[in-house]
Order: structure tokens, then sequence, then C-alpha cells
């Protein structure tokens, strides 16, 4: 059975004041955005992606808390997904560290994937099957 899915991909909150959007103004896109969304019932899960070495505590407990209870339902659920951990040995490592983080800052996941977004990269088949099965 095959099944159809509609993903969005918001402006960044995390890139800071160096990034191609204003803080302020990636805030209100993506409280603008979901609103919409919200209106519909078409959100089954946030999506959050945690480039390595750009992710703070701070940054992480912001952005969950801003989508969790507050541009969505407490019930919705959120998970992870971890772009560009290819030299790890295992890219799954990554986030056998940072769910540390996580947890005792009180961060709730529905789910976790590691990924490389390199084309030609051996990994890459096997990122885009765990995002599939995260997704399902």
């Amino acid at each position: 059975d095959s099944q159809s899915l509609r993903l969005w991909d918001t402006t960044s909150l995390g890139e800071g004041l160096a990034g191609s959007v204003s803080p302020k103004r990636a805030i209100e896109k993506v409280v603008q955005f979901n609103l919409r969304l919200v209106a519909t019932g078409d959100i089954i899960l946030f999506l959050f992606y945690m480039r390595e070495n750009r992710v703070t505590v701070t940054t992480a407990q912001n952005n969950y808390a801003l989508f969790h209870g507050v541009l969505g339902k407490k019930e919705d659920p959120i998970a992870f997904a971890s772009p560009h951990v290819e030299k790890e040995s295992k890219m799954v490592e990554w986030w056998s560290r940072s769910v540390k983080m996580l947890d005792k800052n009180d961060i709730v996941s529905a789910g976790h994937a590691c990924i490389t977004t390199l084309e030609g990269r051996q990994e890459y088949q096997q990122s885009a099957d765990v995002i599939e099965c995260l997704l399902s």
C-alpha cells in the first residue's frame, strides 16, 4: 500500500544573526506558516533538523518549547533528523551522544534519524530508508 505524504520545509530557526533570515523574521514566518497548518489539522509530526556542531542546549530548548505546546499541541510528536554526520564511524553515534542532552533538558523525541544528504555516499540510500521509516 502506497501512502501519500506532504512535507514542508520552513525557515531555519537556528541560524542566528549570521543566517539569511533574521531570528525575529524566521520566527514570524514559522508562526504564520504553522498557524495555517494547524487550522487544517494536517500536522502529524514536527521534524527538527539538528546539524552537528550547530546545536546548543539553548537552541534545542527554545525550538522545542516553541513547537511543543505553543505552535503545536503538546501531543504533536517531535522527531529529530541529524544531517551531516558522515564523519562518524557509525552515523547513529552522534545521536547516542546528543540524546543525553535532550533527556537532561526534558526534550522528548518521537524518533530520530542520523543521515547524510550527500548523494554518492555509501550511506545515502541507508539515510533515505531511515527517513522513510521515521515518517511512516
